[in-house]
């Protein structure tokens, strides 16, 4: 769904803030992952043939968002921020006995979740990556769990 509105561009500064404000506030009073899931993820089923597959049920959009997976138990091989100001949280991670990248947008602050934690839980869509001539299958991250909360996804 869209509305439009008017505001003059010396207003835009404050009217980011106090959006960002009001989520940040309306999101901490949520219990368990600010993330609804539709499904646990195996990583046998991360392939460049199941994201195919999942683009077929597009477009997505309001009424129709791409699915949303729960990866439990993936070993954190590396950790580090990435972007102007360490905005986001780029991670290499096995699960299974498979190795995948894995880009988290504005969740640098997520770092020293992640960092030295060995195994996490998270929540991630699955995307592809487009790089340097070649194509293949990354997670984007959507949340890293606390492991109380990873507990509570059991209700899927």
């Amino acid at each position: 769904m869209a509305a439009g509105f008017s505001i003059k561009n010396e207003w835009i500064p404050r009217l980011k803030q106090e959006l960002g404000e009001y989520a940040r506030e309306r999101l901490a009073q949520l219990e368990g992952p600010a993330q609804s899931i539709d499904a646990e993820l195996g990583s046998e089923e991360i392939s460049m043939a199941f994201y195919e597959e999942l683009q077929q049920l597009g477009p997505f959009g309001v009424g129709n968002r791409e699915p949303r997976f729960l990866l439990r138990d993936a070993q954190v091989r590396e950790a580090r921020t990435v972007g102007n100001g360490a905005k986001h949280l780029k991670l290499k991670l096995t699960a299974g006995d498979q190795e995948f990248d894995a880009i988290g947008f504005d969740l640098g602050d997520h770092i020293a979740k992640v960092y030295g934690a060995g195994q996490i839980d998270l929540i991630c869509k699955l995307s592809r990556d487009d790089w340097g001539n070649r194509s293949k299958v990354q997670l984007q991250l959507l949340d890293v769990l606390e492991p109380a909360q990873a507990k509570s996804c059991n209700n899927l």
